[in-house]
């Protein structure tokens, strides 16, 4: 799943994060959390702030 999230980020903000063990970090605590929302909903948003170099990153 992060490696989704990587991809993501990538092709809507043009920035390779896949070096950057802070924002990946972020985004493996965003995917568990993710999942665990996705246990027992249909939908989970990811919503991280300043997520690399001030740029946001949502997903659903």
């Amino acid at each position: 799943m992060v490696s989704y999230l990587v991809k993501e980020f990538k092709r809507k903000n043009t920035v390779d994060i896949s070096g950057n063990p802070k924002a990946l970090r972020k985004l493996r605590n965003a995917a568990e959390k993710a999942k665990r929302t996705l246990s027992f909903d249909l939908e989970a948003i990811i919503d991280i702030d300043a997520l690399y170099q001030g740029i946001d990153f949502a997903l659903s």
